[in-house]
């Protein structure tokens, strides 16, 4: 048998336990005595707390008794010596020839090329509600008004080749406004898709940004959508006037002189 893996904590948890065995047989005892049954009801709780603790205790020693059978194995095994294994020469040839045919067939593969941008895809331009005949629309993709939004946005992501060819990124592309008051998103979970849709009048954009690496380091890349101009819906301008006149009243003679 290999040196005892955790000495103290056995001497610890004996001694713990040979304390108890005599408390706990002298709680017995008691409750073998002319008591009343209040004292007999605490005397009753502090075997039960104790009886818990014993049980507990050896429990551990136990633990601790597999746990060194199983260290006992682990050495017989020879830890920690780990030797490399020997083949006869004809298996060791055959393990060579397949890790040369391994090398060759992973040969024909590439590392995948870095992601180097992102570009974003406003797609069609749509009212909130139903045009009136009155209502214009622009035909700018950048240029809306704030009854105006981009339902089908689109991303996509390029490497650096000539010509681009479609790359992945680690993790969801992240989506920002440049300004919250004048223009609001919602995206897919993978953040390669959703939409735009207009708060106020004014200029802003979207920005998308993800990592690159497909490692353990990061490479932040970052795209955009042009400047998107909003103007206020022209349904939504003043344009009238509406006088309400209210109730006529007499007028309040003069005094007399």
């Amino acid at each position: 048998m290999a040196n005892d893996i955790n000495p103290a904590l056995r001497a610890e948890l004996v001694a713990a336990d040979a304390t108890l065995d005599p408390q706990l047989r002298g709680l017995h005892d008691l409750l073998g005595t002319s008591i009343t049954e209040e004292l007999r009801l605490s005397v009753g709780h502090e075997i039960d707390w104790r009886s818990e603790r014993d049980n507990l205790i050896l429990a551990t020693i136990a633990a601790i008794d597999a746990a060194q059978t199983a260290y006992d194995l682990l050495i017989a095994n020879g830890y920690p010596d780990l030797p490399n294994a020997t083949l006869p020469a004809e298996q060791f040839t055959e393990l060579t020839e397949q890790s040369q045919d391994l090398a060759t067939a992973i040969g024909l593969f590439g590392a995948p090329v870095p992601a180097a941008r992102i570009t974003a895809n406003l797609g069609t331009l749509e009212p909130k509600h139903t045009l009136s005949a009155t209502e214009p629309r622009s035909a700018a993709m950048a240029d809306i008004t704030t009854a105006q939004w981009y339902p089908s946005v689109t991303i996509e992501i390029f490497d650096n080749q000539t010509p681009p060819q479609p790359a992945q990124v680690q993790g969801p592309v992240v989506w920002a406004t440049s300004d919250a008051t004048v223009l609001s998103f919602e995206n897919a979970a993978d953040g390669l898709s959703g939409s735009i849709s207009t708060v106020a009048a004014g200029s802003a954009r979207i920005t998308f940004s993800a990592d690159a690496d497909l490692g353990a380091g990061v490479t932040t890349i970052t795209g955009e959508t042009e400047m998107i101009n909003v103007t206020t819906d022209p349904n939504l301008q003043a344009s009238t006037f509406t006088v309400t006149l209210g109730a006529p009243a007499a007028k309040v003679a003069p005094p007399t002189p």
